[in-house]
């Protein structure tokens, strides 16, 4: 067994404590990258020439989310906002907000199975 003189410990200690200072800031700008964007999306509407048609109306409100390239898209057809709520597999909340009638475009930073409620319904999406 080889034991290290006390002078190279205190060396190695000290520069422990210089790496992690210098690496703290990165950490710290890693994690706040992190956070949940949630951004308005506009989608146009059938041009008035167009004719009516069930794939162009909406038979009542009510919410859809669906995912394309990563994202999570909330499109809200209510007249009035509803309570978004998006949970990781693990049960923790990772973002809330009203999302008011019209698309929300959700971007998380983390791949991964994740639960969204909406208005009372419950769905399982992959990123």
């Amino acid at each position: 067994m080889r034991i290290i003189p006390k002078d190279s410990r205190r060396t190695i200690a000290a520069m422990l404590a210089v790496l992690t200072l210098l690496l703290t800031p990165c950490f710290r700008v890693a994690a706040a990258a992190k956070a949940p964007l949630w951004e308005v999306v506009t989608v146009s509407d059938p041009s008035p020439d167009e004719p009516l048609t069930a794939a162009n109306v909406e038979a009542s409100p009510r919410v859809d989310v669906t995912v394309h390239d990563g994202k999570i898209y909330i499109n809200n057809t209510a007249p009035t906002q509803v309570k978004v709520e998006v949970y990781s597999i693990l049960g923790q909340m990772v973002t809330q907000r009203n999302v008011p009638t019209g698309t929300m475009r959700l971007t998380l930073a983390n791949k991964g199975i994740y639960i969204v409620k909406v208005a009372g319904t419950t769905r399982r999406i992959n990123l």
